[in-house]
């Protein structure tokens, strides 16, 4: 139950942001409030009193993977970004003082193609979308300007006709949030999923693409928020963005696991007999880690003082198919598992069996699925940071030295194995690591529903401005 001062009506009031009921305030209702922290990224605190007024927003995002299949079928069932479906959820319900109109954008012919046809698209279980197409004219480069100009001119009229406190705006339109703000003097917010070696480049490329999109990321927006993956956002930012535009760098929220089966009875229903389990969770592309992973694991398993171990690989991913065939050619199909896509349940369950969680994301591991494995108590094996890019070194300050095992990424798969040797042999010390890590992320963590409130806050604070 949050507070709310309805701006229009003059009166204060209480809602549920969960389900949209709403009655009138009484006594002072738990908030959380987003403050400076010297910590890589804003910590939300817990307050009372009035902090939310009514806000209408309107919604600029491109395709996602995981909102595609949702406008393709028109039922409402999202996956992956949750901090932006999740606020959407919270924008459509009836009585929620948070209101949102969407607009989805194609951003390539792909996309276009899979979307269909242009204009309002009912989704059951959320509303009416907008869909925006992409249209191919010629050469690939003549295709991007126009659509590039054509969606930034459709965004105007969706801005006019919206008549909105706000314009929210992910990263994947920022020459038309920079429109927006700049030419028709919207309030607009831009929406980072995180910081990528794109835009490393950005900040000192040469070229004429480097130069509009500085162009575009210095544009006077009301405020950015940046999604804190450990990907060194805390530089970064000051470098890519004007310096009066204030921002926030969040952590992701995460689900809370209400899973109900023992560890005992999901290493039976899963075969894993006696052995140690380590878990890799996630897309499976170089970057991410998964090639050291796999030959982390065959490394290990040539070691002769080991206990029985099994490696599991959950995710899909371009990289699929040579690591399969990588791990069939060392004839090790029986001791690295490669699962595929699993639904959301399932891998809560392999987070509660596996003995070690192994995350190598070179462009940082406060990823969504790592704070869950926090959340959920696994013992983890991350790289070091970075100190050269910043890469990690909010993944330092979230979590002390006996909270989690660090190796040097640098030395690759060797340097893994090493790492998952020590801790096989060690149950003890998993153990310790796991009660360390508890108590350093217990109060850092917040389930999804309060990480959303956060963000509407922050779109109220700027609808006041």
């Amino acid at each position: 139950m949050v507070r709310i001062l309805d701006g229009r009506a003059g009166k204060l009031r209480s809602y549920s942001l969960r389900n949209g009921s709403k009655r009138q305030a009484g006594a002072s209702q738990c908030n959380i409030m987003v403050r400076s922290g010297l910590y890589g990224w804003d910590r939300l605190e817990h307050t009372n009193g009035p902090l939310i007024m009514i806000t209408q927003t309107l919604v600029l995002i491109p395709a996602f993977s995981g909102l595609m299949d949702s406008l393709v079928s028109g039922k409402w069932a999202p996956s992956g970004v949750p901090a932006i479906y999740k606020l959407l959820e919270q924008g459509y319900q009836p009585d929620s003082p948070f209101k949102v109109k969407v607009a989805v954008f194609a951003r390539n012919a792909e996309e276009n193609l899979n979307l269909g046809r242009e204009g309002t698209r009912y989704i059951e279980n959320l509303g009416n979308v907008t869909v925006i197409g992409w249209h191919t004219v010629g050469p690939r480069w003549l295709t991007r300007l126009v659509n590039e100009l054509r969606q930034t001119v459709l965004c105007g009229l969706l801005a006019r006709r919206c008549k909105g406190d706000v314009i929210y705006c992910t990263n994947g339109l920022v020459f038309q949030a920079a429109v927006l703000s700049r030419i028709v003097r919207r309030k607009v917010v831009l929406r980072m999923m995180g910081i990528f070696p794109f835009h490393r480049s950005v900040i000192n490329g040469r070229g004429l693409v480097a130069h509009l999109y500085r162009w575009a990321y210095r544009s006077p927006f009301r405020h950015v928020v940046c999604t804190q993956e450990g990907s060194g956002a805390e530089r970064i930012l000051p470098l890519l963005l004007e310096d009066s535009v204030p921002r926030s760098i969040l952590l992701n929220g995460v689900n809370i696991s209400n899973q109900r089966k023992t560890r005992e009875s999901l290493r039976v229903s899963f075969r894993l007999r006696e052995a140690v389990v380590v878990l890799f969770l996630g897309r499976l592309t170089e970057y991410k880690g998964c090639d050291d992973f796999v030959n982390a694991a065959v490394r290990y398993l040539g070691a002769t003082d080991r206990p029985e171990t099994i490696f599991v690989l959950v995710g899909e991913g371009p990289r699929r198919k040579a690591l399969q065939e990588k791990i069939q050619h060392a004839k090790l199909t029986d001791a690295i598992w490669m699962l595929g896509a699993r639904p959301h349940g399932e891998v809560h369950e392999w987070f509660s069996v596996c003995d070690v969680y192994v995350s190598g994301n070179r462009h940082g591991n406060l990823s969504n699925a790592n704070l869950e494995a926090m959340a959920m108590g696994c013992c983890l094996v991350l790289p070091k940071s970075d100190p050269v890019t910043g890469i990690d070194e909010a993944t330092d300050a979230l979590l002390p030295p006996a909270a989690a095992m660090r190796y040097d990424a640098t030395l690759g798969d060797v340097a893994l194995s090493e790492a998952l040797l020590s801790l096989s042999r060690n149950p003890k010390k998993r153990k310790q690591m796991v009660e360390n890590l508890k108590g350093a992320v217990s109060s850092q963590l917040l389930s999804w529903d309060a990480r959303v409130l956060a963000e509407i806050q922050i779109l109220s604070t700027v609808s006041k401005s």
